[in-house]
Protein backbone atom coordinates (compact mmCIF):
# COMPACT_ATOMS: atom_id res chain seq x y z
CA UNK A 1 0.00 0.00 0.00
CA UNK A 2 2.98 1.97 0.40
CA UNK A 3 3.65 2.01 -3.14
CA UNK A 4 -0.24 3.20 -4.11
CA UNK A 5 0.37 6.28 -1.80
CA UNK A 6 3.58 7.20 -4.06
CA UNK A 7 1.25 6.79 -7.02
CA UNK A 8 3.51 3.97 -8.35
CA UNK A 9 0.95 1.11 -8.82
CA UNK A 10 3.05 -0.70 -11.15
CA UNK A 11 5.35 -1.72 -8.24
CA UNK A 12 2.48 -2.37 -6.30
CA UNK A 13 0.38 -4.46 -8.66
CA UNK A 14 2.25 -7.55 -8.18
CA UNK A 15 2.01 -7.73 -4.29
CA UNK A 16 -1.19 -7.25 -4.73
CA UNK A 17 -2.51 -10.03 -6.50
CA UNK A 18 0.47 -11.80 -4.82
CA UNK A 19 -1.99 -11.47 -1.48
CA UNK A 20 -4.85 -12.14 -3.00
CA UNK A 21 -2.95 -14.92 -4.69
CA UNK A 22 -2.65 -17.23 -1.20
CA UNK A 23 -5.28 -15.62 0.29
CA UNK A 24 -7.77 -17.52 -1.97
CA UNK A 25 -5.44 -20.96 -1.34
CA UNK A 26 -6.13 -20.47 2.36
CA UNK A 27 -8.90 -18.49 2.89
CA UNK A 28 -9.36 -17.06 6.56
CA UNK A 29 -12.33 -17.95 8.40
CA UNK A 30 -13.11 -14.89 9.51
CA UNK A 31 -12.95 -10.98 8.21
CA UNK A 32 -9.74 -10.25 6.49
CA UNK A 33 -9.76 -6.42 6.02
CA UNK A 34 -6.70 -6.66 4.10
CA UNK A 35 -8.43 -8.55 1.63
CA UNK A 36 -11.09 -5.92 1.31
CA UNK A 37 -8.74 -3.05 0.74
CA UNK A 38 -6.36 -4.81 -1.65
CA UNK A 39 -9.59 -6.18 -3.78
CA UNK A 40 -11.11 -2.60 -3.31
CA UNK A 41 -7.49 -0.95 -4.74
CA UNK A 42 -7.94 -2.95 -7.74
CA UNK A 43 -11.17 -2.35 -8.40
CA UNK A 44 -9.92 1.69 -8.28
CA UNK A 45 -6.39 0.81 -10.40
CA UNK A 46 -6.97 -2.00 -12.83
CA UNK A 47 -10.11 -0.89 -15.52
CA UNK A 48 -9.22 -3.60 -17.84
CA UNK A 49 -10.29 -6.56 -16.02
CA UNK A 50 -12.92 -8.87 -17.06
CA UNK A 51 -16.45 -8.96 -15.98
CA UNK A 52 -16.13 -11.84 -13.99
CA UNK A 53 -12.52 -10.54 -12.41
CA UNK A 54 -14.38 -7.70 -11.52
CA UNK A 55 -17.96 -9.42 -9.65
CA UNK A 56 -14.78 -11.77 -8.09
CA UNK A 57 -13.11 -8.60 -6.39
CA UNK A 58 -16.72 -7.29 -5.19
CA UNK A 59 -17.17 -10.18 -3.25
CA UNK A 60 -14.12 -10.27 -1.69
CA UNK A 61 -14.32 -7.20 -0.73
CA UNK A 62 -17.70 -6.98 0.26
CA UNK A 63 -17.32 -10.39 2.85
CA UNK A 64 -14.45 -9.16 4.07
CA UNK A 65 -15.61 -5.29 4.95
CA UNK A 66 -19.28 -6.07 5.31
CA UNK A 67 -19.71 -3.27 7.64
CA UNK A 68 -17.99 -0.67 5.81
CA UNK A 69 -20.14 2.19 3.81
CA UNK A 70 -16.74 2.84 1.58
CA UNK A 71 -16.46 -0.06 0.13
CA UNK A 72 -20.47 -0.44 -0.03
CA UNK A 73 -20.40 2.99 -2.43
CA UNK A 74 -17.18 2.12 -4.62
CA UNK A 75 -18.66 -1.29 -5.35
CA UNK A 76 -22.05 0.10 -6.12
CA UNK A 77 -19.96 2.21 -8.84
CA UNK A 78 -18.28 -0.37 -10.55
CA UNK A 79 -21.60 -1.95 -11.02
CA UNK A 80 -23.18 1.26 -12.21
CA UNK A 81 -20.55 3.04 -14.31
CA UNK A 82 -18.20 -0.51 -15.36
CA UNK A 83 -20.55 -3.71 -15.42
CA UNK A 84 -23.68 -1.71 -16.22
CA UNK A 85 -25.68 -3.52 -14.13
CA UNK A 86 -27.67 -0.76 -12.37
CA UNK A 87 -30.53 -3.41 -10.14
CA UNK A 88 -27.25 -5.04 -8.36
CA UNK A 89 -25.57 -1.71 -7.38
CA UNK A 90 -29.44 -0.49 -6.34
CA UNK A 91 -29.85 -3.51 -4.41
CA UNK A 92 -26.12 -3.07 -2.58
CA UNK A 93 -27.21 0.26 -1.67
CA UNK A 94 -30.11 -0.74 -0.28
CA UNK A 95 -28.34 -3.36 1.84
CA UNK A 96 -26.09 -0.62 2.88
CA UNK A 97 -29.40 1.41 4.25
CA UNK A 98 -30.30 -2.02 5.82
CA UNK A 99 -27.86 -2.50 8.02
CA UNK A 100 -27.56 -0.67 11.39
CA UNK A 101 -23.90 -1.42 12.10
CA UNK A 102 -22.94 0.54 8.44
CA UNK A 103 -20.67 3.40 8.80
CA UNK A 104 -21.14 6.05 6.37
CA UNK A 105 -24.78 5.31 6.26
CA UNK A 106 -26.15 8.67 5.73
CA UNK A 107 -22.99 8.78 2.80
CA UNK A 108 -25.56 5.58 1.58
CA UNK A 109 -28.52 6.95 1.52
CA UNK A 110 -27.62 10.75 0.06
CA UNK A 111 -25.87 8.22 -2.89
CA UNK A 112 -29.46 6.52 -3.38
CA UNK A 113 -31.30 9.33 -3.66
CA UNK A 114 -29.55 10.29 -6.11
CA UNK A 115 -30.65 7.61 -8.19
CA UNK A 116 -34.24 7.26 -7.10
CA UNK A 117 -35.54 8.56 -10.19
CA UNK A 118 -33.77 6.00 -12.28
CA UNK A 119 -34.46 3.47 -9.74
CA UNK A 120 -38.18 3.09 -10.66
CA UNK A 121 -37.05 1.17 -13.34
CA UNK A 122 -37.02 -1.40 -10.82
CA UNK A 123 -40.21 -1.53 -8.73
CA UNK A 124 -39.06 -3.87 -6.60
CA UNK A 125 -35.93 -2.80 -5.08
CA UNK A 126 -37.23 0.96 -5.38
CA UNK A 127 -39.65 0.21 -2.75
CA UNK A 128 -37.10 -1.35 -0.65
CA UNK A 129 -34.69 1.13 -0.72
CA UNK A 130 -37.25 3.51 0.68
CA UNK A 131 -38.44 1.41 2.81
CA UNK A 132 -35.12 0.88 4.28
CA UNK A 133 -34.62 4.58 4.63
CA UNK A 134 -38.28 5.03 6.45
CA UNK A 135 -37.23 2.52 8.66
CA UNK A 136 -33.98 3.83 9.80
CA UNK A 137 -34.32 4.89 13.48
CA UNK A 138 -31.92 7.71 13.08
CA UNK A 139 -31.44 9.90 9.89
CA UNK A 140 -29.29 12.83 8.82
CA UNK A 141 -31.83 15.64 8.40
CA UNK A 142 -30.35 16.36 5.01
CA UNK A 143 -30.28 13.27 3.64
CA UNK A 144 -34.38 12.49 4.80
CA UNK A 145 -35.21 16.23 2.61
CA UNK A 146 -33.20 14.83 -0.22
CA UNK A 147 -34.72 10.93 0.19
CA UNK A 148 -38.29 12.77 0.59
CA UNK A 149 -38.68 15.14 -2.46
CA UNK A 150 -36.97 12.56 -4.65
CA UNK A 151 -39.58 10.27 -4.16
CA UNK A 152 -42.73 9.90 -6.80
CA UNK A 153 -45.17 10.92 -3.94
CA UNK A 154 -46.10 14.52 -2.26
CA UNK A 155 -42.81 15.38 -0.07
CA UNK A 156 -45.00 18.13 1.87
CA UNK A 157 -46.97 16.37 4.75
CA UNK A 158 -42.75 14.90 4.95
CA UNK A 159 -41.34 17.93 4.95
CA UNK A 160 -43.82 20.02 7.50
CA UNK A 161 -43.17 17.14 9.84
CA UNK A 162 -39.79 17.63 9.84
CA UNK A 163 -39.59 21.77 10.08
CA UNK A 164 -42.14 23.29 12.14
CA UNK A 165 -42.36 26.82 13.41
CA UNK A 166 -43.46 28.08 17.13
CA UNK A 167 -44.34 31.59 18.11
CA UNK A 168 -43.31 32.57 14.52
CA UNK A 169 -45.67 35.43 14.08
CA UNK A 170 -47.48 38.19 15.86
CA UNK A 171 -48.91 41.34 15.81
CA UNK A 172 -47.88 44.46 17.86
CA UNK A 173 -49.13 45.13 21.31
CA UNK A 174 -50.87 48.02 21.43
CA UNK A 175 -52.86 46.28 18.42
CA UNK A 176 -54.54 44.19 20.82
CA UNK A 177 -53.62 41.11 18.01
CA UNK A 178 -55.76 42.78 15.38
CA UNK A 179 -53.47 44.12 13.75
CA UNK A 180 -51.54 43.14 10.54
CA UNK A 181 -48.99 40.31 11.81
CA UNK A 182 -45.39 40.29 11.12
CA UNK A 183 -42.13 38.21 12.04
CA UNK A 184 -40.92 38.38 15.84
CA UNK A 185 -37.25 39.04 16.04
CA UNK A 186 -37.23 35.90 17.74
CA UNK A 187 -39.05 32.33 16.88
CA UNK A 188 -38.83 28.87 17.22
CA UNK A 189 -37.80 25.78 14.98
CA UNK A 190 -38.89 22.03 15.86
CA UNK A 191 -37.09 19.06 14.42
CA UNK A 192 -37.87 15.42 15.26
CA UNK A 193 -35.26 13.61 17.21
CA UNK A 194 -34.84 11.05 14.65
CA UNK A 195 -33.36 13.62 11.85
CA UNK A 196 -29.91 14.34 13.22
CA UNK A 197 -28.10 17.57 12.05
CA UNK A 198 -25.42 20.26 13.43
CA UNK A 199 -25.98 23.43 13.43
CA UNK A 200 -23.23 24.72 11.21
CA UNK A 201 -25.30 21.80 8.62
CA UNK A 202 -28.04 24.60 8.84
CA UNK A 203 -29.25 28.90 7.83
CA UNK A 204 -32.00 30.40 8.75
CA UNK A 205 -32.93 33.55 6.78
CA UNK A 206 -36.19 36.02 6.88
CA UNK A 207 -36.72 37.93 3.74
CA UNK A 208 -39.18 40.83 3.62
CA UNK A 209 -40.08 41.87 -0.26
CA UNK A 210 -41.45 45.29 -0.67
CA UNK A 211 -42.17 46.24 -3.94
CA UNK A 212 -38.50 47.36 -5.27
CA UNK A 213 -36.96 46.19 -2.34
CA UNK A 214 -35.54 42.73 -0.39
CA UNK A 215 -34.33 42.86 2.86
CA UNK A 216 -32.72 39.40 4.18
CA UNK A 217 -31.69 39.12 7.69
CA UNK A 218 -29.45 35.97 8.38
CA UNK A 219 -30.66 34.13 11.54
CA UNK A 220 -28.38 33.07 14.67
CA UNK A 221 -29.87 29.60 15.62
CA UNK A 222 -29.16 28.02 18.86
CA UNK A 223 -30.18 25.15 21.26
CA UNK A 224 -33.81 26.48 22.89
CA UNK A 225 -33.19 22.83 24.65
CA UNK A 226 -30.26 20.39 25.21
CA UNK A 227 -27.75 20.28 27.89
CA UNK A 228 -24.09 21.34 28.11
CA UNK A 229 -20.96 19.53 29.23
CA UNK A 230 -20.74 21.49 32.14
CA UNK A 231 -24.37 20.63 33.26
CA UNK A 232 -23.70 16.90 33.55
CA UNK A 233 -20.09 17.37 34.65
CA UNK A 234 -21.86 18.21 38.28
CA UNK A 235 -22.78 14.90 38.27
CA UNK A 236 -19.60 13.01 40.13
CA UNK A 237 -19.70 9.91 38.09
CA UNK A 238 -20.16 11.20 34.68
CA UNK A 239 -16.89 13.71 35.77
CA UNK A 240 -14.99 11.04 36.47
CA UNK A 241 -15.82 8.48 33.79
CA UNK A 242 -15.82 10.31 30.31
CA UNK A 243 -17.65 8.09 28.04
CA UNK A 244 -20.56 7.02 30.54
CA UNK A 245 -23.05 10.11 29.61
CA UNK A 246 -23.06 8.39 26.08
CA UNK A 247 -25.08 5.30 27.66
CA UNK A 248 -27.62 7.38 28.77
CA UNK A 249 -27.29 10.66 26.31
CA UNK A 250 -27.13 11.61 22.72
CA UNK A 251 -24.31 14.55 21.88
CA UNK A 252 -26.98 16.16 19.44
CA UNK A 253 -23.94 18.96 18.81
CA UNK A 254 -20.65 19.97 20.00
CA UNK A 255 -20.66 20.18 23.93
CA UNK A 256 -24.53 19.62 23.59
CA UNK A 257 -26.07 16.62 24.51
CA UNK A 258 -29.74 15.17 24.76
CA UNK A 259 -31.18 12.65 27.25
CA UNK A 260 -31.96 9.47 25.10
CA UNK A 261 -35.61 8.69 24.56
CA UNK A 262 -37.23 5.69 26.41
CA UNK A 263 -34.48 5.16 29.06
CA UNK A 264 -34.94 1.88 31.08
CA UNK A 265 -34.74 3.25 34.44
CA UNK A 266 -35.41 -0.01 36.47
CA UNK A 267 -32.47 -1.60 34.24
CA UNK A 268 -29.79 1.42 34.82
CA UNK A 269 -31.16 0.55 38.68
CA UNK A 270 -29.84 -2.84 38.33
CA UNK A 271 -27.00 -2.10 36.55
CA UNK A 272 -28.17 -4.54 33.88
CA UNK A 273 -28.21 -1.21 31.13
CA UNK A 274 -26.24 -2.68 27.92
CA UNK A 275 -22.49 -1.43 28.67
CA UNK A 276 -23.32 -0.54 32.29
CA UNK A 277 -20.67 -3.30 33.32
CA UNK A 278 -18.14 -1.55 32.31
CA UNK A 279 -18.25 1.16 34.65
CA UNK A 280 -17.25 0.99 38.20
CA UNK A 281 -20.35 2.40 39.62
CA UNK A 282 -21.60 2.55 43.31
CA UNK A 283 -25.56 2.70 43.94
CA UNK A 284 -25.16 6.50 44.57
CA UNK A 285 -23.88 6.91 41.28
CA UNK A 286 -27.02 4.89 39.95
CA UNK A 287 -29.26 6.96 41.65
CA UNK A 288 -27.13 10.42 40.68
CA UNK A 289 -27.72 8.57 37.04
CA UNK A 290 -31.45 8.62 37.27
CA UNK A 291 -31.98 11.69 38.88
CA UNK A 292 -30.24 13.40 36.07
CA UNK A 293 -31.62 11.96 32.95
CA UNK A 294 -35.43 11.60 34.78
CA UNK A 295 -34.34 15.83 35.00
CA UNK A 296 -33.48 16.17 32.45
CA UNK A 297 -35.75 14.04 29.77
CA UNK A 298 -37.79 15.83 26.92
CA UNK A 299 -40.75 13.74 26.03
CA UNK A 300 -42.10 16.23 23.25
CA UNK A 301 -39.76 13.99 20.73
CA UNK A 302 -38.17 16.98 19.18
CA UNK A 303 -35.48 19.47 19.35
CA UNK A 304 -36.23 22.42 19.44
CA UNK A 305 -34.22 25.82 17.95
CA UNK A 306 -34.06 29.53 18.77
CA UNK A 307 -33.67 32.19 15.53
CA UNK A 308 -32.88 35.67 15.90
CA UNK A 309 -31.35 37.72 14.03
CA UNK A 310 -27.35 37.44 13.95
CA UNK A 311 -24.54 39.99 14.37
CA UNK A 312 -23.08 41.21 11.29
CA UNK A 313 -23.02 44.91 9.55
CA UNK A 314 -25.74 46.13 6.98
CA UNK A 315 -25.19 46.04 3.57
CA UNK A 316 -26.68 47.63 0.36
CA UNK A 317 -26.73 46.25 -3.09
CA UNK A 318 -28.31 47.86 -6.06
CA UNK A 319 -29.40 44.67 -8.50
CA UNK A 320 -30.65 44.84 -11.63
CA UNK A 321 -34.26 45.22 -10.95
CA UNK A 322 -34.80 46.35 -6.70
CA UNK A 323 -32.19 46.86 -4.15
CA UNK A 324 -30.97 44.23 -1.97
CA UNK A 325 -30.38 44.84 1.55
CA UNK A 326 -28.48 42.75 3.77
CA UNK A 327 -27.86 41.94 7.75
CA UNK A 328 -25.64 39.19 8.20
CA UNK A 329 -22.36 37.93 7.71
CA UNK A 330 -22.21 35.76 4.96
CA UNK A 331 -25.57 34.89 2.33
CA UNK A 332 -25.69 31.33 1.59
CA UNK A 333 -27.82 31.64 -1.66
CA UNK A 334 -28.58 33.92 -4.80
CA UNK A 335 -31.12 36.39 -4.07
CA UNK A 336 -34.50 36.66 -5.44
CA UNK A 337 -37.40 38.96 -6.25
CA UNK A 338 -39.98 39.18 -8.60
CA UNK A 339 -42.57 42.12 -9.52
CA UNK A 340 -45.30 39.93 -7.48
CA UNK A 341 -43.25 38.90 -4.59
CA UNK A 342 -44.93 41.16 -1.37
CA UNK A 343 -44.09 40.03 2.28
CA UNK A 344 -41.70 38.04 4.52
CA UNK A 345 -40.75 35.04 4.18
CA UNK A 346 -37.83 32.22 5.90
CA UNK A 347 -35.61 30.29 3.78
CA UNK A 348 -34.13 27.19 5.54
CA UNK A 349 -31.18 26.00 4.00
CA UNK A 350 -28.75 23.06 3.69
CA UNK A 351 -25.95 24.17 1.80
CA UNK A 352 -24.50 20.50 1.96
CA UNK A 353 -27.38 18.86 0.06
CA UNK A 354 -28.09 21.50 -2.15
CA UNK A 355 -31.79 22.18 -0.21
CA UNK A 356 -34.00 25.02 0.37
CA UNK A 357 -36.97 24.66 1.67
CA UNK A 358 -38.71 28.43 2.05
CA UNK A 359 -42.17 29.18 4.35
CA UNK A 360 -44.49 32.47 3.58
CA UNK A 361 -46.16 34.38 6.14
CA UNK A 362 -50.08 34.00 5.93
CA UNK A 363 -51.16 37.16 6.70
CA UNK A 364 -54.69 35.86 8.02
CA UNK A 365 -53.54 32.87 9.51
CA UNK A 366 -50.75 34.40 11.40
CA UNK A 367 -48.08 31.87 11.10
CA UNK A 368 -45.63 30.38 8.54
CA UNK A 369 -47.00 28.32 5.64
CA UNK A 370 -45.35 26.05 2.95
CA UNK A 371 -44.50 28.10 -0.15
CA UNK A 372 -41.49 25.95 -2.23
CA UNK A 373 -38.68 23.46 -2.23
CA UNK A 374 -36.10 23.66 -4.09
CA UNK A 375 -33.29 20.30 -3.90
CA UNK A 376 -30.39 19.48 -6.44
CA UNK A 377 -32.06 22.78 -9.04
CA UNK A 378 -35.78 20.91 -8.96
CA UNK A 379 -38.11 23.42 -7.75
CA UNK A 380 -41.51 22.49 -6.02
CA UNK A 381 -44.32 25.18 -5.21
CA UNK A 382 -47.17 24.15 -2.41
CA UNK A 383 -49.53 26.06 -4.71
CA UNK A 384 -49.58 27.15 -8.31
CA UNK A 385 -50.18 31.03 -6.97
CA UNK A 386 -46.93 30.58 -5.50
CA UNK A 387 -45.53 29.66 -8.51
CA UNK A 388 -47.10 32.18 -11.00
CA UNK A 389 -46.04 34.99 -7.56
CA UNK A 390 -41.97 33.59 -7.86
CA UNK A 391 -41.46 33.09 -11.34
CA UNK A 392 -43.19 36.22 -12.46
CA UNK A 393 -41.50 38.41 -14.81
CA UNK A 394 -40.71 41.73 -15.03
CA UNK A 395 -41.23 43.78 -17.62
CA UNK A 396 -39.36 44.54 -20.45
CA UNK A 397 -37.16 47.76 -20.00
CA UNK A 398 -37.34 50.01 -23.71
CA UNK A 399 -34.42 51.76 -23.80
CA UNK A 400 -34.15 55.81 -24.33
CA UNK A 401 -33.47 56.41 -28.06
CA UNK A 402 -29.75 57.86 -28.67
CA UNK A 403 -31.28 60.23 -31.38
CA UNK A 404 -33.01 62.16 -29.63
CA UNK A 405 -33.13 65.91 -31.08
CA UNK A 406 -30.98 67.98 -28.95
CA UNK A 407 -33.36 70.96 -27.11
CA UNK A 408 -32.94 74.09 -29.55
CA UNK A 409 -32.10 77.52 -27.55
CA UNK A 410 -34.44 80.46 -27.15
CA UNK A 411 -32.11 82.52 -29.75
CA UNK A 412 -32.56 79.46 -32.17
CA UNK A 413 -35.92 79.53 -31.86
CA UNK A 414 -36.22 83.28 -32.05
CA UNK A 415 -34.23 83.07 -35.45
CA UNK A 416 -36.24 80.50 -37.25
CA UNK A 417 -39.10 82.43 -36.36
CA UNK A 418 -37.74 85.11 -37.82
CA UNK A 419 -36.64 83.68 -40.84
CA UNK A 420 -39.88 82.13 -41.74
CA UNK A 421 -41.95 85.91 -41.13
CA UNK A 422 -39.17 86.98 -43.86
CA UNK A 423 -40.14 84.44 -46.22
CA UNK A 424 -43.63 85.01 -45.94
CA UNK A 425 -43.36 88.77 -47.17
CA UNK A 426 -40.91 88.32 -49.65
CA UNK A 427 -37.80 89.94 -47.87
Amino acid sequence: MAYVDADEYGKAQPLLDKYLELYRQSPIFRYDEKSGCVALTKLLYEKGMTRAEKETLIREALENLPNNGAAVMQCAMVYLAELNAPGKAYDLLRSGIDNPGMTDRDAIIMMACNFLGDMAKYPAIYSAVCEAIEKCSSIGLDSYIVSETGKATNAWPAIEAAIAFKDEAGSSWYTFGFGEASLEDEFRIQIPCRTRFRLNEIEVYKERHDSLKVTIAKQKVSYTTGISEKEIEEVDCFKEKENLKYLFMTEIDEGVFQVKPNLDYGKIEKESFPRMSEFMLSENDKEDIIDFCKEHEDKRGFVELTCENADGEEMEEAKERYTLVFEGDTLGYASHHSPAQRGEYVRFVLREADATVMYKLDLTEKKLVPYMYEVRGTRVFYEDGYKMEYEAEWPEIVPEENNAKEEKSWWDKATEKLDSLKSKVGL
